[in-house]
């Protein structure tokens, strides 16, 4: 009898367990794949938010472009006087604050068509630089024959643009955006590090 309980013992012992618990390699491979997720979740959330941001600067920019196109159709003599041009917009936006803007201001009937052009130029390029990061202006009129133009000019609002590692090129450089590519920007703001975002438009008055 006491031998029939001793096999019956044995044959239990060999049997598979059902009931396993994980063991402590299961459980950090488990952890290290959440972390995975966790981690894109959160660089997609991040990407998503700045690509918001750009959205909104650039419906900004949108804006602005079309009131500045509305200024210079407005003093047709300031604009042909060269009273709108502005050539490099890092240097000409410098420090410009609304203060400053309004000290050019031009009244009736002392305001002539050129200190008009400078009044609004400066008065636009101060809000551009309020509404827009880094925001300026630059305004290059048609040279047809070596003679500037009188009725058209190529206008763009530049900003600077918070960059994501998304959209750098290969070797991680900060300055190389990819960015910089997608828009229509002049040749001198292209050389500027780290690359602006633009918005075009051709005026015609």
């Amino acid at each position: 009898m006491a031998m029939k309980h001793v096999m019956l013992i044995r044959q239990i012992s060999y049997l598979p367990s059902r009931a396993r618990g994980s063991t402590l390699i299961e459980v950090l491979v488990s952890v290290l794949l959440l972390s995975f997720g966790l981690l894109a979740m959160g660089a997609m959330q991040t990407y998503a938010l700045a690509a918001s941001k750009t959205t909104g600067h650039r419906a900004m920019a949108a804006m602005l472009a079309a009131e500045a196109a509305d200024i210079l159709r407005a003093n047709p003599a300031g604009f042909a006087a060269g009273g709108y041009d502005v050539t490099n917009y890092l240097t000409d936006a410098a420090g410009l604050t609304p203060v400053k803007a309004a000290q050019s201001k031009c009244e009736f009937p002392t305001c002539s068509a050129t200190t008009l052009s400078q009044y609004d130029a400066a008065r636009l390029k101060s809000r551009i630089r309020q509404e827009l990061p880094s925001g300026g202006l630059q305004v290059e009129r048609i040279v047809i024959g070596g003679v500037a133009s009188k009725k058209e000019a190529d206008l763009w609002l530049v900003w600077v643009e918070p960059k994501l590692f998304a959209h750098q090129t290969g070797g991680g450089n900060l300055d190389e955006s990819a960015e910089k590519d997608f828009d229509n920007c002049p040749a001198t703001v292209k050389l500027v590090k780290p690359t602006p975002r633009c918005f075009y438009m051709r005026v015609v008055l």
